[in-house]
């Protein structure tokens, strides 16, 4: 079964992230701007009565957030990007490394999962990247 949620830039789950409306992070190559932060919402619109989990092991698995690289070595590298489920964390989570949200996601916008993206690039050349997404790693839709 597909999966048709998605990220989004607000908490009601109206602005998705997409190509006509990015999460933009202005940099510089001299990294004067400093890291970016942005709040983030995953909202995991299953079908109504099913879940998403891992299908690594369904329900004991924590569902994943990855930040995907579609052009490695060129562009942005994915180990500029942070994920956490706070500011806070983000001053101790690795660059490139998944976040783990629940074993366990319901749909609908009260159960959207807010999380936090730090992207902190010091690439030399002004431009618009599009190489990384974020994405859900291994997604299993199933009746709950």
């Amino acid at each position: 079964m597909a999966v048709t949620g998605g990220f989004f830039h607000d908490a009601a789950c109206t602005q998705p992230i997409e190509s006509l409306n990015e999460l933009v992070a202005v940099q510089d190559g001299n990294n004067v701007l400093g890291p970016v932060t942005k709040p983030v919402w995953l909202l995991p619109a299953v079908s109504s009565g099913n879940v998403l989990e891992v299908s690594s092991d369904p329900g004991v698995d924590p569902v994943q957030i990855s930040v995907y690289d579609a052009a490695t070595g060129s562009g942005i590298p994915a180990t500029d990007v942070k994920l956490a489920l706070s500011t806070g964390a983000l001053a101790t989570a690795v660059g490139g490394a998944p976040l783990d949200l629940a074993p366990t996601l319901t749909g609908g916008v009260a159960n959207a999962v807010q999380f936090y993206v730090r992207i902190s690039s010091a690439v030399a050349v002004v431009g618009n990247y599009t190489d990384l997404s974020l994405r859900i790693e291994n997604p299993y839709e199933h009746p709950a």
